[in-house]
C-alpha cells in the first residue's frame, strides 16, 4: 500500500507540474478531467472579461463623446451667457438713459403747466415763476424770465394801454394824494 501511495503522489507531483497539459487521467480512484474542467472555466472567465472590456470600451468611447459634446455646449453657453450679458448691460444703459430723459420730460412738464398756471391767473404760480427767474442754477431761468416778462406785460397791458382816464372829478389831481388818501 506505501508504494500504490508512493505512486500516487509521484503521479500527483507529475500531474501537478503539468496540470495545464493533462486532459483525462485514468487511475484506479477514476477519471482526472480537473485540468480540463479549470481551462474550460478560465475560458469562459477569459470571454466574459473579453466581453466586458469589449463593453467598457463601448461606454468609455460613449463617456468620452459626450464629455465632447458637453465641452461643446458648454463653451457655447459661455458665449451667450456673455452675449446675454452685454445685451443687458447695453439695455441697462439704455434704461438708465430713458430715466434721466423721463425725469428731465416731467421736470419740463411741471414748468409748463407752472406757466400756465401763472397765466391763468395763479399768483403762487406766478410768484414762483418770479423766483425761478431769478435763479440763475435752474436750467428754466431763461425761459422762466421770458415767461414771467409776457404774463406781467399782459396783465399789465390792459390797465396802461386801454385809454383809462380815471373817474375823477374836474380839478382833482390824483397824482397830488398820498397812498392812504387814494
Amino acid at each position: 500500500m506505501l508504494t500504490t501511495i508512493g505512486g500516487l503522489a509521484i503521479f500527483a507531483g507529475i500531474a501537478l507540474g503539468i496540470e495545464e497539459r493533462i486532459t483525462k487521467v485514468v487511475s484506479p480512484f477514476g477519471q482526472l478531467t480537473a485540468a480540463t474542467e479549470k481551462a474550460t472555466a478560465d475560458a469562459q472567465a477569459i470571454s466574459q472579461l473579453k466581453e466586458r472590456v469589449e463593453n467598457q470600451s463601448a461606454t468609455v468611447d460613449l463617456v468620452a463623446t459626450q464629455a465632447e459634446k458637453a465641452k461643446d455646449m458648454s463653451q457655447a453657453a459661455t458665449t451667450q451667457v456673455t452675449k446675454a450679458q452685454q445685451e443687458i448691460d447695453t439695455l441697462n444703459k439704455v434704461i438708465s438713459e430713458a430715466g434721466v430723459t423721463l425725469k428731465s420730460l416731467k421736470e419740463e412738464e411741471e414748468f409748463r403747466g407752472l406757466i400756465i398756471a401763472a397765466q391763468n391767473d395763479d399768483r403762487a404760480s406766478y410768484d414762483r415763476l418770479a423766483k425761478i427767474s431769478v435763479d440763475k442754477e435752474s436750467r428754466f431761468s431763461a425761459a422762466a424770465i421770458d415767461a414771467y416778462r409776457t404774463i406781467t406785460g399782459a396783465h399789465n397791458s390792459s390797465i396802461y394801454q386801454s385809454g383809462f382816464k380815471g373817474y375823477w372829478k374836474q380839478g382833482i389831481d390824483p397824482s397830488k394824494f398820498s397812498f392812504i388818501e387814494l
